[in-house]
């Protein structure tokens, strides 16, 4: 496979700064930081698509696995990126490709110094290349490749949050169509949820300064001209973060993170509170609430209690996340969703700092008509990243084997495949480091054979 875009530039005190800024909003925004092309659900159902992992957690090179065995496979060509984390996009479709590139050697970037080169699919020649008007990352695609949408990454702190913009182009002429400026603390996938199709942006946002927990809403902009064309607020859907100051553990982060995923056809988005058992479905035509379901546990899978919605936002002495930070991700068929995340809390007991307890959440599939939870898996594991094949006939979930806070050394990595109906485990791998991993849209299946 031809690799042309590939670069000599030397980007070494950069990457040395942007490794940094990396490990210091990870702890923020590991459960929605997009880790690879970050709209897998662009691609049609059913589509074929191959899993490739990142070698190493900067995944300056993807290898191609076996979706079935998750060993490496010899038959495909990796991607090779020159420099570490790569931010690239590939469309649902697979006729565009998108790289942003920093040919510096500066820490500090200006819009000029940031490239974004266009090209027809992974092996084809460049389209074109252009600067964006602001410095902004986080490449998407719509399905069909036409609009690209970059994001200014949200940082927030005691002192408040950064205004999150969003720029939209047209990948043909490089034309900037419009841009969308949020308003407060965003909530939910980094980035927004871009519907597939093109027309809209959906926002989950609590709005407003400040810190503190609030009602969230779901705003939805036209992609077209960014103007808001509806809005939802779930006022029983509490969202936010406050910051408080222990004088011998520093700051600490209570926080509610709800999970908000859009589906693969654009119609529906789901919100799951974080700290409730209530699932919302809304339908995006007329931006209103289709339902709002509690959350049930049949006995088929063991009579057990529903026991995630124990934790409340509370202060505590503990550099450490104290609440639930959650996502979600639609099943292809539109007909259940996939939750998972983790949550922190003090030991209730004798809240002293050295008692604090991180839980993952493992993942639940759950049926968005009834509510019902009709499959989990991976109990008590915390789940950072979750894909979804094509055909929705497999789950691909990568977690520590340890959650992050509770891991006195930096703990391994297991990617695990699961039977997309019942969640199984049928096989796992594990490796040394956190990886990235990707599903991208199989080349022959839009024309281009391997090899070519």
């Amino acid at each position: 496979m031809r690799a042309p875009w590939r670069s000599t530039t030397n980007r070494h005190s950069f990457l040395v700064s942007r490794v940094v800024l990396v490990a210091a909003l990870l702890a923020l925004l590991a459960p929605t930081l997009p880790l690879g092309p970050a709209n897998p659900g662009a691609m049609a159902n059913g589509d074929p698509a191959t899993l490739y992992v990142g070698k190493d957690w900067e995944a300056q090179t993807f290898v191609p696995v076996d979706p079935e065995t998750l060993s490496e496979r010899t038959d495909l060509e990796p991607l090779d990126f020159d420099h570490p984390y790569p931010d690239w996009a590939l469309s649902g479709d697979g006729s565009t490709m998108v790289q942003i590139d920093y040919p510096i050697t500066e820490p500090l970037l200006t819009n000029d110094e940031i490239t974004i080169i266009v090209r027809d699919g992974i092996d084809g020649p460049e389209r074109l290349r252009f600067h964006p008007p602001e410095v902004a990352f986080g490449a998407r695609l719509t399905r069909d490749g036409s609009r690209l949408l970059l994001s200014q990454v949200q940082n927030c702190n005691p002192s408040g949050c950064n205004t999150p913009v969003w720029h939209v182009f047209d990948t043909a002429n490089g034309e900037l169509i419009t841009t969308i400026t949020g308003d407060g603390y965003e909530v939910g996938p980094w980035g927004g949820l871009l519907d597939p199709a093109g027309r809209r942006l959906y926002r989950a946002t609590i709005g407003g300064e400040g810190q503190g927990f609030r009602p969230l809403h779901v705003v939805a902009h036209d992609l077209s001209t960014g103007a808001e064309v509806g809005k939802v607020t779930l006022s029983d859907v509490r969202a936010g973060s406050t910051f408080s100051q222990s004088e011998e553990e520093g700051p600490v982060t209570d926080r509610l993170g709800p999970a908000v995923a859009l589906s693969a056809d654009g119609e529906e988005i789901a919100v799951v509170s974080a700290e409730t058992d209530v699932l919302t479905v809304i339908d995006t035509a007329t931006m209103t609430v289709e339902r709002a379901t509690a959350m049930t546990t049949p006995r088929t899978l063991g009579d057990r209690l529903l026991d995630w919605f124990s934790v409340a936002p509370r202060s505590a002495a503990a550099k450490y996340m104290i609440g639930r930070e959650m996502s979600a991700v639609f099943a292809p068929d539109g007909q259940s969703v996939y939750i998972f995340g983790s949550e922190g809390e003090v030991n209730a007991e004798t809240e002293e700092s050295g008692d604090y307890i991180q839980r993952g959440l493992g993942v639940k599939r759950v049926d968005l008509t009834t509510g019902e939870i009709v499959a989990e898996s991976l109990d008590g594991d915390q789940v950072m990243e979750l894909l979804v094949a094509p055909d929705g006939s497999a789950v691909y979930a990568m977690g520590p084997t340890v959650p992050w806070m509770m891991a006195s050394s930096p703990p391994r990595l297991r990617l695990s495949r699961l039977d997309g109906q019942t969640l199984d485990v049928l096989v796992d791998r594990e490796f040394s480091q956190r990886h990235r991993f990707v599903l991208v849209p199989d080349r022959t299946s839009y024309g281009v054979a391997e090899g070519e």
